[in-house]
C-alpha cells in the first residue's frame, strides 16, 4: 500500500522510476542515441506499469477479502485512497475510478450508511452511463440494494432486471469468474422476501446456502434471513441461533445491528 499512495500522490515518480535507470543504462553505455534510450526506456515504462497496477489489484483484493471477512472498513479506506490518483474527468482514468466509487458505495452499504451510499452512486450516474460491463451491473446492484433498503419493491425489481440484463451481456468467462449467478441469486431472494413469498420456502433456499463452504459475510446474511423467515412461521426459538450467529461473527457489518435489535426483540417476555 505504501507504494501505491506515494504514487498517488506524487505522479513524477513514474517518470523517474523508469527514467532515471534508462539514462544510467544509456550512459553506463556510452550511448546517448535517442534510439538507444528509448529501447531501454519503454520496456521499463511497460514494467513499471504492470507492477503499478498489479500492487493497485492486490490492495483492493486484500480490501475486498476483508469485506468477506466481514470488515468493510478496510474497504472503505482502501477505495476512497486509491480513488484520489483515478478522476474521473479523465478518460484513461475512468473506468478504474468508478470501479473504485462503486467499492465505496457497496463498503458504505455493509456498514449502514445508505445517505452517503446513494449520494456516492448519483455522482457516479453519468459516468456510469458509459461504461458497461461489472461496473454497469454493479452500480445497478447497489441501486437495488437502496431500493431495498427503502422496503421498495418495484424500484429493487427494476434495478435488478436491468443488472441481469447487464450482466447477461457479458462475456461467459466474465460471468462465470465474477460469480455473478451467485450474486444475483442472494438479490433475487431477498426481493422476494421484501414481496412476502412463501417463507417455508424461502427457508428451504437459505438452509442450502448455509450447507455450501461459503464466505463469512454470506453465511452471516444467510443465518440472519433465516431467522427472518423461522420468525415469520412463528418458529422463534429456531430462529434464535442463526441470530446469535450474526452477532457474533458479523463484525462491522450492519446486518449485525440488525440481528442484535431482532434478538432482543425475541427475548422480551410476551405481554399478556
Amino acid at each position: 500500500m505504501g507504494m501505491i499512495r506515494w504514487l498517488n500522490r506524487h505522479r513524477w515518480g513514474f517518470a523517474l522510476l523508469w527514467a532515471v535507470p534508462a539514462l544510467f543504462l544509456a550512459a553506463v553505455s556510452r550511448t546517448w542515441r535517442v534510439g538507444a534510450v528509448l529501447l531501454i526506456w519503454i520496456p521499463l515504462a511497460i514494467a513499471v506499469a504492470w507492477l503499478y497496477f498489479t500492487a493497485l489489484e492486490k490492495e483492493m483484493k486484500q480490501a475486498r477479502d476483508a469485506l468477506e471477512h466481514c470488515d468493510p472498513e478496510l474497504l472503505l479506506r482502501t477505495s476512497r485512497e486509491l480513488a484520489e490518483g483515478f478522476p474521473l474527468k479523465r478518460p484513461r482514468t475512468r473506468s478504474v475510478g468508478i470501479s473504485l466509487g462503486l467499492s465505496e458505495s457497496t463498503a458504505l452499504f455493509s456498514m449502514g450508511r445508505e445517505a452517503e451510499a446513494a449520494r456516492l452512486l448519483d455522482r457516479l450516474e453519468p459516468w456510469v452511463q458509459t461504461s458497461g460491463g461489472p461496473n454497469r451491473a454493479t452500480w445497478l446492484l447497489n441501486r437495488a440494494t437502496a431500493a431495498l433498503r427503502e422496503k421498495n419493491g418495484p424500484r429493487a425489481r427494476r434495478f435488478l432486471e436491468e443488472a441481469e440484463r447487464t450482466v447477461e451481456a457479458m462475456a461467459p468467462e466474465g460471468r462465470k469468474a465474477s460469480a455473478w449467478e451467485t450474486i444475483l441469486e442472494r438479490y433475487r431472494w431477498q426481493l422476494r422476501f421484501l414481496e412476502k413469498e412463501d417463507p417455508a420456502q424461502l427457508l428451504r433456499e437459505v438452509c442450502s446456502w448455509l450447507e455450501r463452504p461459503e464466505s463469512l459475510r454470506l453465511q452471516v446474511m444467510d443465518h440472519y434471513h433465516a431467522a427472518c423467515c423461522l420468525r415469520a412461521l412463528g418458529r422463534t426459538e429456531e430462529a434464535r441461533p442463526h441470530l446469535e450467529f450474526a452477532v457474533e461473527f458479523g463484525g462491522g457489518l450492519e446486518v449485525r445491528r440488525r440481528a442484535a435489535d431482532l434478538l432482543k426483540q425475541l427475548q422480551r417476555p410476551e405481554t399478556p
